[in-house]
């Protein structure tokens, strides 16, 4: 995962962290059988040789985070793929599409809020706050399950074997 720092708008949600790289997966030390069956059964049912081989190298790149994006709404996991053929080397479209949409995978629900804390910097505000007024000390601190909701509120957020795989939450 990338952890490049954020500078979002005030006010804002933080749109998204910088590319996602390409992760080698090791599919065989995170082998899970259930996700492998998933993406079996989406390669089996595409309209096109083209777009299961497109599924499957995506999936073979980025493993469970793939196959979680794929059972998000409003997915078309066969968006045909109108570039010309000299763009043969650019990534599927699925791709690029996964890309766009997804933010990072996490390890629980307080890595979430701590990588929230950290894009919007509050962790530094409420420090500078702090050294002004150190009396509040002990009377301010981050409300988590606000912060959850929050995130929750802007994110598609989903729990698998692995962790927590966030996405962006499209209108």
């Amino acid at each position: 995962m990338n952890h490049e720092r954020h500078d979002p708008e005030p006010g804002s949600v933080p749109r998204h962290r910088a590319d996602v790289p390409d992760m080698p997966y090791d599919g065989e030390a995170a082998r899970d059988t259930t996700a492998d069956a998933f993406i079996a059964d989406v390669i089996a049912h595409a309209p096109d040789a083209i777009a299961g081989r497109a599924i499957e190298a995506t999936y073979l790149r980025y493993g469970m985070a793939f196959a979680v994006y794929l059972t998000l709404d409003g997915v078309d996991r066969y968006a045909p793929d109108h570039r010309p053929a000299h763009c043969s080397t650019d990534p599927p479209l699925i791709e690029v599409e996964f890309k766009n949409a997804y933010y990072g995978s996490f390890a629980d629900r307080e890595a979430i809020v701590d990588d929230t804390i950290a894009s919007f910097d509050w962790g530094t505000e409420l420090r500078r706050a702090l050294q002004s007024h150190p009396d509040l000390e002990q009377m301010v601190r981050f409300d988590r399950d606000a912060i959850w909701g929050f995130v929750s509120d802007h994110y598609d957020i989903r729990e698998a074997h692995d962790g927590f795989h966030v996405f962006e939450r499209w209108p």
